[in-house]
């Protein structure tokens, strides 16, 4: 009698993962899922792609990782019908606008007049991003 062992997966993988195990002799069980649970898992796997980053040591480890992402960022975009060219044309405008990280800021902490509702407000209405502190 064959022994078997079972390691959990339960993560979107690629499309070519079934032969690539296979070529391991290695036998993955999948289906395929419905579009709200392909929406969130591709979410999860944004959240995964980005930890790797985070993770990465050298330069070829970064641009594996970097590509990735990129990977899951289609993925998502053509989910929900949006291009590269929008997410791109978005991306500049917003640089246009904000300014982009270049300039290698770090915003240790704001203060705002107490007389300034506006900028207060701002900050209140994020408490879990912009914590009040003394």
């Amino acid at each position: 009698m064959t022994i078997t062992r079972r390691f959990k997966i339960d993560k979107l993988v690629r499309d070519k993962n079934k032969e690539r195990l296979l070529d391991q002799q290695v036998i993955a069980f999948n289906r395929v899922m419905e579009a709200p649970e392909y929406m969130e898992r591709l979410k999860d796997k944004l959240l995964e792609e980005a930890q790797e980053v985070i993770s990465a040591q050298t330069t070829d480890d970064y641009i594996s990782e970097f590509a990735d992402v990129l990977e899951v960022i289609h993925a998502l975009a053509a989910t929900l019908n949006i291009s590269y060219e929008q997410i791109e044309q978005k991306r500049l405008k917003i640089k246009a606008e904000k300014g982009c990280f270049e300039g290698r800021i770090y915003s240790s902490y704001a203060e705002v007049d107490a007389e300034n509702e506006k900028g207060i407000e701002y900050f209140l209405k994020q408490p879990d991003k912009y914590p009040e502190i003394e």
